[in-house]
């Protein structure tokens, strides 16, 4: 069986499991690691391979 699909890169759940991080526990470290995690440009939709809209979502009320 071969693995067809690719994925682009693990940044973006990794700045929006940060972000849920943060919030639950309050530690400053985890909004900087939801910060440096989060990819540059727009997030427009949620797929299988984007998570750039749910990293935004939950960061938008603590990355100014």
């Amino acid at each position: 069986m071969t693995y067809v699909c690719s994925s682009t890169g693990d940044a973006d759940e990794l700045s929006a499991a940060a972000a849920w991080l943060y919030k639950a526990t309050g530690e400053a470290g985890y909004l900087n690691e939801a910060k440096s995690f989060y990819p540059a440009g727009t997030a427009w939709g949620f797929a299988w391979n984007d998570a750039n809209v749910g990293a935004a979502v939950r960061s938008i009320f603590y990355i100014s």
